[in-house]
């Protein structure tokens, strides 16, 4: 468990001047840098970070086509939403039952956070100071009260008992954690201590262990000290270039979510502490955010925690602001609804920082052909919103079919990354009609011209069904037209459905588009599909089905009543109903056991069995037991107990243990047997040795 409490700072109020300390700067050499330590397992790399940045590579592609590959997978595509903040705030409210101190940190951090009322605030403050005053309190303890404390602003006085448990933790022997607790709990507390005796034992710490999450805790450490923390900055590196990348969008530290905030946290409160540039990238610090608001679903109470805290480190920061662009309104845009609109936030859902936001389309294309259809069209801001803007994409006359909108945000902060280059995909819907619907018969020899009869479109064929036998083929012509551009179009799918009136079976069939026209059709010779069919005459139903992920008004059409005349070679499965339904209850039924003997053969069986054991005690008893050259010894009693231990262990098994416990315990009894019988043995031979003498 990593423990809690990352917070804002404020330096020079809890340190107390000391005698200079002499620093030893923990830059990493070359070869220390090209080789990283993550929790012990040591993981080498050709080159630094910045090494590979600096090696010119002739194979990459223009520097612009970079970029937008990049801005396109990298600007955050969502946020922590009003469902997120519901959510999270279910997570962490059992901490309300002031049960558990960690809880009742954690909950109050979030509280916090995401901008909510404590409930019964006094009863919470009341809790954390009584864990706080107690006598035993120990440094985590005292650390999570002064963050909870904090939390809820109600601070903790501090007294002795607690800056002696305190400042007796901060010594060479302590572990990192511990210095955390230590230190965060005195500046918490607002008690002010030896920074540069804490320094120097940080610094010491790190030597023996410089894991990611040790570096984490010390990034924090160092945050809340006023002094020189330039040794602690330049650490920052050495823990940015041990990340793991996730498909090139999100950067995070083995250990998951909680190492992740800690260390991303810890380096941005470092960097502004030391008064520097934080070693890492605008593409990289996106790539973390990416990674937190892929762990927002998480479900425990210290997860949430870390996640806050990140979230907001990335919002109040002092040099990246992760912009999320996103689509905010539906991916399909109509002639009923013919705006686009994009939301241009912070990961919290706020308002990106800065004057003179400008939000700009630098170019609309259509997906499949790369059609240029606009570029560098600025964006509207929708009234009463500070992060929606929107975009008329009907106006620009597109056809049906997907597009892609890439956005661009600015504003006067410089401290805006992510916010190049979003890529958002729409889709353009339009409606269809139908049009010149002919449906008719012709002999399948082509011996004649086809008969066909023209539908109006939403009707029925008039004149009752078509009539088709084995000779004969039915046919099915239309003409699809886009109702905005009046031209004919394809739809992705255009079938034919023929189902039975009685029984409802269906078969489907697809229409195919003409080569030398825009019209579809459809034909189905009866003689070769009788096999489909069942060889089951009677009236059919015909209806033609067209769907298509861009259109508004899929069509499912009842075009015309067909009776199918099969040859009676078939049974009539006219009585079958294959339409869905509650299928009959299966009842399986066991197979009966084996009839067993009767109880009076299992009885003389087994005094059978016994037979021979009791001949055995009869004859003893009449031949006399000779007992004098047993040795009464512990060894000797022990042999025969176990003996009898094995013969009562087989008599176990037989009534109730299983194979492995016997042999488990087989296993212990044989082996003290074994012992006995062998120590047992070697007194009577050389008793026997003795004698012979």
């Amino acid at each position: 468990m990593i423990p809690g409490g990352l917070m804002g700072v404020s330096m020079g109020h809890d340190c107390l001047p000391s005698k200079p300390y002499r620093y030893v700067r923990a830059h990493s050499t070359k070869k220390q840098r090209e080789t990283s330590r993550v929790h012990g397992r040591v993981r080498t790399r050709s080159l630094s970070a910045r090494s590979r940045d600096l090696i010119p590579n002739t194979s990459r592609r223009p520097l612009d086509h970079v970029l937008s590959a990049a801005s396109q997978s990298l600007s955050p595509s969502t946020t922590l939403t009003a469902a997120d903040r519901k959510r999270l705030q279910a997570v962490i409210e059992p901490g309300w039952q002031l049960t558990d101190l960690s809880l009742v940190m954690y909950a109050a951090s979030g509280y916090k956070h995401l901008g909510l009322e404590v409930p019964n605030a006094p009863a919470a403050c009341a809790y954390v100071k009584g864990l706080a005053n107690e006598a035993n309190a120990n440094t985590e303890t005292l650390f999570l009260a002064a963050s909870a404390a904090q939390y809820l602003n109600c601070p903790i006085t501090a007294t002795n008992p607690m800056k002696q448990t305190l400042t007796a933790s901060i010594n060479d022997g302590s572990s990192l954690v511990e210095l955390y607790h230590a230190i965060l709990g005195l500046h918490r507390l607002g008690v002010k201590h030896d920074c540069a005796r804490a320094l120097a034992i940080t610094q010491a710490a790190l030597k023996k262990d410089d894991s990611v999450l040790n570096l984490g805790y010390a990034f924090h450490i160092g945050s809340v000290l006023s002094v020189d923390v330039t040794a602690l900055h330049a650490r920052i590196e050495d823990a940015i270039v041990q990340a793991d990348e996730v498909d090139g969008r999100m950067l995070h530290f083995e250990g998951g979510l909680s190492i992740t905030a800690l260390v991303v946290d810890g380096a941005y409160k470092l960097s502004e502490t030391a008064k520097g540039p934080i070693p890492l990238k605008p593409e990289r610090a996106v790539k973390f955010a990416n990674y937190l608001l892929s762990r927002k679903s998480v479900q425990l109470p210290k997860g949430v925690h870390y996640l806050l805290h990140a979230l907001t480190i990335f919002t109040t920061n002092k040099f990246h602001i992760p912009v999320a662009i996103r689509l905010a309104s539906s991916v399909a845009v109509s002639a009923s609804q013919p705006s686009v609109q994009v939301s241009i936030s912070d990961l919290l859902g706020n308002s990106i920082p800065g004057a003179g936001v400008k939000v700009v389309a630098e170019e609309v294309t259509r997906e499949d052909n790369n059609q240029q259809l606009a570029t560098n069209l600025q964006l509207t801001p929708i009234k009463d919103s500070k992060t929606l803007y929107e975009l008329d994409a009907m106006n620009l006359k597109p056809r049906r079919g997907f597009h892609q909108l890439t956005v661009t945000a600015t504003a006067s902060d410089k401290r805006l990354v992510g916010n190049t280059k979003a890529a958002l995909k729409f889709k353009v819907l339009t409606s269809i009609t139908v049009e010149r619907v002919e449906v008719g018969t012709a002999d399948a020899d082509q011996s004649s011209a086809p008969a066909l009869k023209a539908v109006a479109y939403g009707s029925k064929l008039v004149g009752g069904p078509l009539e088709a036998d084995r000779h004969q083929k039915v046919i099915v012509r239309f003409l699809v037209k886009d109702t905005t551009s009046s031209q004919p179009t394809r739809v992705h799918q255009a079938f034919v459905r023929v189902t039975h009136g009685v029984s409802k079976r269906e078969i489907i069939f697809k229409a195919d588009p003409e080569v030398s026209t825009d019209m579809y059709r459809f034909e189905m010779s009866v003689s070769t599909s009788q096999s489909l069919f069942k060889s089951v005459s009677g009236l059919y139903s015909v209806e033609l089905i067209l769907g298509d992920p861009c259109i508004s008004n899929p069509l499912r059409w009842n075009l015309a009543d067909l009776n199918l005349k099969f040859p009676a070679t078939a049974a009539n499965e006219v009585s079958t109903d294959y339409t869905y339904k509650a299928q009959p209850e299966i009842s399986h039924q066991f197979q009966e056991p084996t009839q067993r003997p009767s109880a009076f053969l299992s009885t003389t069986f087994t005094v059978l069995c016994l037979l021979p054991l009791l001949v055995l005690l009869i004859l003893w008893g009449k031949l006399g037991v000779n007992v004098y050259n047993f040795p009464f010894s512990l060894t000797a009693l022990g042999f025969h107990l176990g003996i009898g231990a094995i013969f009562g262990l087989f008599v176990l098994f037989w009534l109730q243990l299983n194979m492995f416990t016997t042999l488990r315990y087989l296993f212990i009894v044989g082996v003290a047997t074994f012992y006995c019988g062998n120590s047992m043995l070697s007194r009577i031979a050389a008793a026997r040795k003795e004698n012979n003498k």
